[in-house]
């Protein structure tokens, strides 16, 4: 149910404006529809499922006779107390569009015709406006793709989820005032990610996005969207993201398998999951004594988005927590060491 139908990665420096590519739950709307089903272009419908008296249904099936039946009508007040802009809302699932984003942007809804006729002051098409947000999700099942999120779960759940931030993004209006989609895109994407239990850093994402957007802008963003309830986090958890990092590693060595997940099983003191999940992997194959060169710190990090110092870090807080280690102390008989800093310190009162 989840299954994404994706495009073939691009190239990572291509940067040319990519086709929009439709998920498996998306709906697409042919050019000829009515323009109230237009209004439902790539949505999704909020039960997922999509019951047979959804609007999403009838024009996936293309009964446009029946979608007058199964959308309600609300208008929108303007400024100067006219209502020349309507909102469609599916009478099942609830999805609600505003219906100026189609061609013509502002429209009547005359009662007795029961149609849509165009106000005395029809403004310019949307199709740019449009157009943006296909490029900005195909930038986004791009990026995807290439860090492996698309795969997530065994499926394309996780891209649908970040498909449905984008959405949620920009009806709240994220990107009014000129700042382009970018920000909306890694924000989707990181969210989802760590929704998905395979966490990828904000910084790292900034890095395959064509259009190279700032890590601090994009944290800045999901603070807000936070604060606005926006985005509903899941807590993280080192079982499953150690399970996830390993089936992204292709790992079919049994006895490493069983003894990552084995300390992964009960959260670490000051140990990110994440971190507790690649350096499980690290310290497990280390304990079994295999030399394959893909249980390696470079190539762990590479899956698991966590730096290879960080590895090494962690598997040595985590040894000295599992008791293989001892944390290194002086012996009692040896005067403990002073560092440079406060022989320099001393020195420096002994001069005045």
């Amino acid at each position: 149910m989840y299954y994404a139908s994706l495009q073939i990665a691009i190239g990572f420096h291509n940067t040319r404006p990519l086709p929009r590519v439709m998920t498996r739950l998306e709906t697409e709307v042919p050019e000829f529809a009515p323009l109230e089903a237009r209004a439902f272009d790539g949505e999704i419908c909020p039960r997922m499922y999509t019951p047979p008296e959804c609007v999403l249904a009838a024009i996936r099936r293309h009964e446009w006779d029946r979608i007058d039946s199964l959308i309600k009508r609300d208008d929108v007040t303007n400024v100067n107390g006219e209502s020349n802009t309507w909102k469609l809302e599916c009478g099942v699932c609830g999805l609600s569009k505003p219906f100026d984003i189609m061609e013509t942007s502002d429209t009547k809804f005359d009662s007795e015709s029961g149609t849509y006729t165009e106000s005395s002051r029809s403004v310019l098409s949307k199709t740019g406006a449009k157009r943006r947000i296909e490029e900005a999700k195909a930038e986004m099942d791009r990026i995807a793709i290439q860090v492996g999120l698309a795969d997530a779960f065994g499926s394309g759940r996780a891209l649908v989820e970040a498909h449905r931030l984008f959405n949620r993004f920009h009806e709240a209006g994220s990107s009014a005032g000129g700042r382009g989609h970018k920000t909306t895109v890694i924000a989707a994407l990181h969210v989802a990610s760590r929704n998905a239990q395979l966490p990828i850093s904000v910084a790292e994402l900034c890095k395959f996005h064509s259009e190279d957007p700032q890590a601090k802008v994009v944290n800045r963003f999901i603070k807000q969207a936070r604060e606005r309830n926006l985005i509903d986090l899941l807590p993280p958890n080192a079982e499953a993201i150690v399970a996830n990092v390993l089936a992204r590693m292709n790992s079919t060595n049994d006895e490493v398998n069983a003894r990552a997940t084995e300390m992964c099983r009960n959260a670490l003191m000051n140990v990110p999951p994440k971190n507790q999940a690649a350096s499980a992997i690290y310290l497990a194959a280390k304990e079994i004594g295999t030399t394959s060169r893909k249980y390696s710190g470079v190539n762990i990090s590479k899956y698991a988005f966590v730096e290879r110092r960080q590895i090494y870090l962690y598997a040595r807080r985590m040894q000295q927590l599992f008791g293989f280690e001892q944390p290194k102390r002086n012996p009692s008989n040896q005067v403990p060491a002073v560092s440079a800093a406060d022989v320099k310190l001393l020195r420096n009162l002994r001069q005045r």
